[in-house]
C-alpha cells in the first residue's frame, strides 16, 4: 500500500504563507536555492500535498509549490469571484517574492489552465519571467476533450452551495476513486489526509466556487489553446489513459492539435498520475530533463 512520506501537519510545517489581500496563501520552497527551480502546480479539488510521493524525487532541484487561493491550507472565502487569471497573478508574486526569474512547470489539472494563461502570456511579451518548460499531467487542455464529471455538473448548478454541505467522507471517497485506475484506487491514509485538506480548517468547504475554471476554458479557448498550438517552449504531456475526465481522449485530441506533440500514455493510470504512478511520472520528467529539452 502507498504510504504517504510526509504527513499533513509536516507538509504544512515545512511551508509558509504569503499575504494576498485579507487572505494567506500556503507555499512549500525546499531545497538548494542556487540549484534550477521546478513549479509544480495542483488541480481541483485537492492542493500541493498531490505532490507529496514526487517531492522528493526531485530532491537535487528547488522545488516550488503553492496551495491556489480558495484549496488546501490557503484562505478559502465564500464571497470571492474566482479566476485563473487571478491564480497566474498570484504565482507569479509568489515567484517575484522568491526572486524567481527562471521556472520550468509540472501543471496538473485545474492548473493546466494557469500553465496555459502563462504561454499565452509569454507570446504576447506579457510575461517577466522565463518560462523554460512545461510539463502537463492529466487536465483539461482542450476543452472539447473534457468530461466533468456528475458531480462536478451538480457542484456548478444552483444546488452546488447545498451539495457541498451535505458531502461526507464517504462520498467524497466514493466520488474521487472514480478517476483513479482499476488497480490505483487511493487508500484510506490517502483519503483522510486530502478530505481534512478539502475540509481545512474545519468543514471549510468551497469545492462549488471553484468550478469557474471549466467556464472560463470555454470562454479562453481560443487564447488557451491557441498558446499549446503556437509555443515555441517545450511541452510534454503525460497522462493515465484510464482518467475518464481527461484520459486517453483527451491525449488523442491533443496530438491532433499540438505539432510534434510528445506524449507519454500510462496505461492503467487514472486522473492523478502523480499518485498512482509517482515513480514512472519522477523518471519520464528526469530522463526528459536529462535529455536537454527542459
Amino acid at each position: 500500500m502507498r504510504r504517504p512520506p510526509t504527513e499533513v501537519q509536516e507538509w504544512l510545517k515545512s511551508g509558509s504563507f504569503l499575504e494576498y489581500q485579507d487572505y494567506k496563501i500556503f507555499y512549500k520552497d525546499s531545497g538548494n536555492k542556487n540549484s534550477e527551480p521546478i513549479v509544480f502546480l495542483h488541480g481541483y479539488p485537492t492542493c500541493s500535498w498531490d505532490y507529496v510521493y514526487l517531492w522528493e524525487k526531485f530532491a537535487d532541484y528547488r522545488r516550488i509549490t503553492l496551495d491556489f487561493l480558495g484549496f488546501g491550507f490557503s484562505s478559502k472565502p465564500r464571497d470571492h469571484e474566482y479566476s485563473i487569471k487571478e491564480q497566474t497573478e498570484l504565482l507569479l508574486r509568489l515567484l517575484r517574492l522568491l526572486k524567481i526569474k527562471k521556472i520550468k512547470i509540472v501543471a496538473h489539472d485545474y492548473a493546466v489552465s494557469v500553465a496555459q494563461e502563462l504561454l499565452a502570456r509569454e507570446l504576447n511579451s506579457e510575461l517577466d519571467i522565463t518560462l523554460q518548460s512545461v510539463v502537463f499531467l492529466n487536465g483539461g487542455l482542450i476543452p472539447g476533450a473534457h468530461r466533468p464529471r456528475l458531480i462536478q455538473t451538480l457542484l456548478n448548478s444552483a444546488i452546488g452551495p447545498v451539495l457541498v454541505q451535505l458531502m461526507s467522507k464517504f462520498s467524497f471517497q466514493k466520488s474521487f476513486s472514480r478517476v483513479f485506475g482499476p488497480e490505483t484506487k487511493p487508500n484510506l491514509a490517502e483519503i483522510d489526509s486530502l478530505w481534512y485538506l478539502l475540509n481545512y480548517p474545519g468543514r471549510s468547504r468551497n469545492s462549488d466556487k471553484m468550478l469557474h475554471y471549466m467556464q472560463e476554458r470555454v470562454q479562453n479557448k481560443d487564447r488557451w489553446v491557441g498558446a499549446l498550438t503556437a509555443t515555441k517552449i517545450p511541452l510534454k504531456l503525460i497522462d493515465g489513459i484510464e482518467d475518464p475526465v481527461s484520459g486517453g481522449h483527451l491525449v488523442d485530441a491533443y496530438e491532433k492539435i499540438v505539432p510534434n506533440a510528445d506524449t507519454i500514455r500510462l496505461p492503467g493510470i487514472g486522473h492523478y498520475p502523480q499518485i498512482e504512478a509517482f515513480d514512472d511520472v519522477a523518471r519520464i520528467i528526469l530522463s526528459w530533463r536529462r535529455g536537454g529539452y527542459a
